[in-house]
């Protein structure tokens, strides 16, 4: 089913006039790592990072990157994802009928429980004897009286509102004064005590992780950089750790990695120390 699934991919692309060299250059993703997807062949690297790139694929070529995976997943269980989607679809149409049958069968039971229950306005107005319209006509006529004396009695009693303009010194003092302590409370920026700059010299993913702020997880390309700072320390994974060097605070670490490996390291100002299992990468 993966070779099935792989000759979708390649179909795709083809049909959206894109070639592979196109392909890497938009996506950043290494062309032999695009040849062995279209190949049938998924075990370049873990999965983690296989679906990262699956995605990207996906995405500059014009499908929906979630219902790729969908498919890579049944795919690779050996399962048909065409009669999986098709099952779906009829289940969800299936669903879609019945509520529309309910909701008319509701509507029908309303309608029949209650038929009398519906009044228009002509029906309303007939309804309205002689007697209502001369005690609607009375009641008018009091209100307009009451009205008409509250604005005669209040007209004159209004107090005249005087407007006080501040003395021109005494506006200047106090913008000035204002000015003085807006500017003391301004507060001041500090400086992070940790640059990092990573370099790659082949495609590798990261998750890293500075200080209290939250996780963030990237994908670099050969002949790019990333620089990150922090406070304190770094925490990160590292997927093909031989594909990268780092510099801390301008200086190089002394950083060995391993082609197609996974490295889970910490970095503080002290250096670098390497981690036997995986971060959580929780935040703080």
């Amino acid at each position: 089913m993966l070779t099935k699934f792989a000759q979708e991919l390649k179909k795709a692309r083809e049909k959206a006039e894109v070639t592979l060299q196109n392909l890497s250059a938009r996506s950043r993703l290494d062309i032999k790592f695009l040849q062995a997807m279209e190949n049938g062949d998924f075990s370049f690297l873990p999965e983690i990072y296989v679906k990262a790139f699956i995605k990207d694929y996906a995405k500059f070529i014009g499908l929906d990157e979630n219902e790729i995976i969908k498919k890579y997943e049944a795919a690779k269980k050996g399962k048909d994802y065409n009669k999986l989607e098709e099952k779906e679809n009829k289940e969800v149409e299936k669903d879609q009928n019945e509520k529309v049958k309910d909701k008319k069968e509701k509507l029908f039971e309303d309608q029949k429980k209650s038929p009398n229950k519906i009044k228009t306005k002509s029906s309303y107005g007939l309804s309205l004897d002689k007697k209502n319209v001369k005690i609607f006509a009375i009641i008018g006529c009091v209100l307009i009286i009451i009205i008409v004396a509250i604005i005669i009695f209040t007209s004159d009693n209004t107090p005249e509102i005087i407007v006080q303009e501040k003395p021109y010194d005494q506006v200047r003092n106090e913008t000035q004064k204002r000015y003085i302590e807006n500017k003391q409370t301004i507060p001041v920026k500090t400086k992070e005590d940790l640059s990092l700059q990573i370099f790659a010299e082949d495609t590798s993913w990261i998750k890293v992780k500075s200080d209290k702020a939250a996780p963030k997880e990237f994908t670099i390309f050969p002949g790019t950089s990333v620089n990150l700072n922090s406070k304190e320390k770094f925490v990160m994974t590292i997927g093909n750790s031989g594909g990268i060097t780092m510099n801390l605070n301008g200086k190089k670490l002394d950083f060995v990695g391993q082609d197609k490996q996974i490295k889970h390291v910490m970095i503080t100002k002290e250096g670098i120390n390497y981690l036997n299992t995986e971060p959580t990468f929780k935040n703080n």
